[in-house]
């Protein structure tokens, strides 16, 4: 597992190939993932001063432009994601900067920050970081894995008993339960949490997840994968009775969380 810091050089190589080749969201290059219009819509963007921590190429940075932001800028540390981002995204009220969130120190309306929180040493420092950052009811928008699901607790078995990462890239494996504890300590408010995703956390999605991260995770920790196949026949038919794919609110494979600052 590395560190945040070791991670830049595997960023910069993952924009340059194409980011559609490694992020799991991606299926035959289209962002499959509903994160993105859970987001857009949390918020009323008109007017706001936004910061797009770990922007990447800048869509939703671009799109929250769009939407009346009176201005957006997205940071990252990667600088083939950000030098894709201004290629692709060109309007008067957005900006992207090469840059850590360490280094950030204007107030902003609001800062959101997209599957880059469980990636980062701590994230309660980054949260306190965050925190400093935004203005008075500022709001902090946050989507990360989230493992109240089928595909969580194989996630959480093999992490929790046997160390095993779920990525080469993923530091941290973040609930609704951490996201709360972590806000409090930040000086924020968990206001809302929601999830989506729900057919990669328990349906016909998590089976082709699973099926390549175990078979990967489990030969990288010098484990037997050739029993994975029988595993994930086995998860199909549970999938299918208890019918999961749309369960609960929190069992969808991508975590939501709205968070406010404390006064």
């Amino acid at each position: 597992m590395r560190t945040n810091a070791e991670l830049g050089d595997l960023y910069n190589r993952v924009y340059r190939d194409g980011e559609d080749k490694f992020f799991s969201k991606f299926s035959n290059g289209a962002d499959v993932s509903e994160a993105n219009q859970l987001v857009l819509s949390a918020v009323d963007w008109a007017g706001k001063r936004v910061l797009d921590v770990g922007c990447g190429t800048g869509r939703v940075a671009a799109e929250i432009a769009a939407r009346g932001a009176r201005f957006v800028t997205g940071i990252d540390y990667a600088e083939e994601a950000i030098s894709k981002a201004r290629k692709e995204h060109s309007r008067e009220n957005l900006e992207f900067r090469c840059m850590t969130l360490e280094a950030w120190s204007e107030p902003v309306d609001c800062i959101i920050s997209l599957g880059t929180l469980e990636h980062m040493d701590s994230p309660v420092l980054a949260l306190k970081v965050m925190a400093r950052a935004l203005k008075d009811n500022g709001k902090v928008v946050l989507t990360c894995p989230c493992f109240i699901n089928i595909r969580g607790l194989v996630w959480m078995t093999l992490q929790l008993l046997q160390n095993i990462p779920m990525s080469l890239t993923d530091i941290h494996f973040l609930s609704p339960f951490d996201i709360e504890a972590m806000a409090a300590e930040a000086g924020m408010i968990l206001e809302r949490v929601d999830s989506c995703d729900f057919s990669k956390g328990n349906g016909d999605q998590m089976l082709v997840d699973l099926d390549k991260r175990l078979q990967n995770a489990l030969r990288d920790a010098g484990i037997d994968n050739t029993r994975v196949p029988r595993l994930l026949e086995w998860m199909a038919k549970v999938s299918r009775s208890l019918a999961l794919e749309r369960g609960g609110p929190l069992m969808g494979a991508t975590g939501f969380y709205l968070l406010h600052k404390s006064n």
